[in-house]
């Protein structure tokens, strides 16, 4: 993950009956009471199933994993990893667990659990949707992809006693540690998964090992979690309850938050017209957000098949119109997958911007001038500013090759994750904010492998600049060789890049931790609240 963020950035752009005035800061029902507009309905809490941003948001805060981001985003540190080591090529790690870990139910957490959660991950019988998170352990693409005569235990993974795993690498991987803080790379209670299989995430069932466990979860209503008195550092954790309320209506989310019966909320669920008036207010927060929103090509399927098709449509989008006159939240126009240059580290490539003569030009040579016999279907998920978003670039297409029929498909979150999951569509919305700093968290989701792969795409000179990236020891060398990955793959155009996301959301004056996060987590141990 992260992965798949199929429910990032939602508003409406209908009017809400939001008030001009000041939030008033009614209070909250219980003194250490955190309430949170997280948007969509988590699909699962299963670490090793999870998908999305709003699941990513509650699981990190239900299980601990090695390593963790600190508040801001900006510093990686060891959780359940004391410590850890690396040989000079960075081939073979040992991380050194803490004693003090323990599941929710008193049991110790061990380097056996790390065994047993990541090969279930990457046990295709599993289903995990994140398990390239952990492809860079020796024999792990093997095993997930099935291959003959790889078990489980060929993995490069080893418990060298209860306190120390050993994790063998398929080449050099200097930044392997950042990979680990994703919740799919957190530890199950395999006792419990093996007793009541689908079942174990239910809150009677649940065993976790973070500083919250799950009390209640009403699908559509709200996810309750309390302090966690078996968690290491529970003495430290100032909140004793968070409650998420589950919404995708951002007016919804705005009244809630007006009314003060909510404290704060993850990214992007505020409805576009009152962006203008509530960015003048103090409760509002904005930063930087590695994460981009583009639309997914299938090239397997005519006309898209064809490159010059791909290069028109992208052509003759206006992406500055849409960040400026639309979104107004400070998104900014994307002709790249990476959302970042990595402070200058990164020679990120791009594609060309808006030309509306080529763009005409190259569809003539396809064979459809001015749009004639061009017909598309454009899939997102139900919400307000996809569909807005949809029908802007509707009319930019339109207005471009005016012969053209671009059709809007919209789709609940589940069915249109379904249609990309089986390929059935000609383009589709995606988001992808990445799991770690690092290019490489955008890039390896084109691979020929990838899951998260939709488009069909496959290129083995792709695939190989990727892999030639990972084994360089060189950080410089390596640089390079994703940026040439990139600019391969953006030359084919197997998505068309809109807008680099950041982050936008309201909270209390009273909650102190919850911060501006370039990967969008919120981990509540953090947080606290000050009247």
């Amino acid at each position: 993950m992260r992965a798949l963020v199929a429910g990032l950035a939602l508003a409406m752009l209908t009017l809400s009956c939001a008030r001009e005035n000041d939030f008033p800061s009614t209070p909250t029902p219980a003194p250490s009471a955190l309430r949170i507009g997280n948007g969509a309905d988590p699909g699962t809490l299963d670490p090793g199933l999870a998908r999305s941003s709003a699941e990513e948001q509650i699981l990190i805060n239900l299980f601990e994993g090695l390593v963790e981001y600190d508040v801001s985003g900006s510093e990686l540190k060891p959780a359940l990893a004391e410590s850890w080591t690396a040989d000079p090529e960075c081939r073979r790690f040992v991380f050194i667990l803490r004693r003090d870990g323990r599941w929710s139910n008193g049991d110790p957490v061990t380097a056996h659990d790390f065994v047993y959660s990541w090969r279930r991950v990457l046990d295709p019988r599993t289903g995990s949707p994140q398990a390239y998170m952990l492809y860079r352990i020796r024999n792990a693409q093997a095993l997930h992809g099935g291959r003959p005569g790889i078990r489980g235990e060929d993995l490069g993974i080893r418990a060298l006693d209860d306190y120390r795993l050993e994790v063998d690498l398929t080449g050099p991987t200097c930044h392997f540690p950042r990979m680990l803080a994703n919740s799919v790379c957190r530890p199950v209670h395999r006792r419990t998964v093996e007793q009541w299989r689908e079942q174990w995430t239910q809150p009677e069932h649940m065993v976790s090992n973070g500083p919250f466990t799950l009390a209640s979860w009403r699908p559509a209503d709200r996810v309750v979690l309390v302090r966690n008195p078996s968690y290491r550092g529970a003495d430290q954790v100032s909140l004793e309850e968070a409650v998420y309320l589950l919404t995708n209506d951002p007016n919804t989310i705005l009244n809630l938050y007006e009314a003060g019966e909510l404290d704060t909320m993850v990214t992007g669920h505020l409805p576009l017209p009152h962006i203008p008036r509530l960015r003048e207010l103090p409760d509002y927060r904005s930063g930087p957000f590695l994460a981009t929103y583009f639309y997914t090509v299938n090239v397997s399927r005519p006309p898209l098949n064809d490159l010059r098709v791909r290069r028109a449509l992208s052509l003759a989008l206006d992406r500055e119109a849409i960040c400026t006159q639309l979104l107004r939240s400070g998104q900014s126009p994307a002709y790249f997958l990476t959302s970042s240059d990595f402070q200058g580290a990164y020679p990120r490539p791009r594609i060309e911007g808006r030309n509306l003569e080529l763009a005409r030009s190259l569809l003539a040579d396809a064979g459809y001038p001015g749009g004639e016999n061009l017909r598309l279907h454009l899939l997102f998920n139900s919400n307000s500013l996809q569909a807005s978003i949809a029908q802007a670039i509707q009319g930019q297409w339109q207005g471009a090759f005016p012969a053209a029929q671009v059709n809007l498909v919209n789709q609940e979150l589940k069915v249109y994750l379904d249609a990309l999951h089986r390929r059935d569509f000609d383009l589709a919305r995606r988001v992808w904010a990445a799991d770690y700093d690092d290019p490489s968290a955008f890039l390896e989701i084109m691979t020929s492998s990838s899951e998260n792969n939709a488009s069909q795409w496959k290129s083995p000179a792709f695939d190989r600049l990727i892999e030639e990236a990972g084994a360089s020891a060189d950080p410089a060398q390596r640089m390079e060789r994703l940026a040439r990955a990139e600019a391969a793959m953006l030359a084919e155009l197997p998505i068309i890049p809109i807008y680099s996301l950041v982050t936008f959301f309201l909270t209390k004056p009273y909650v102190r931790g919850w911060e501006d996060h370039p990967l969008d987590r919120h981990p509540l141990k953090y947080v606290r609240l000050e009247r």
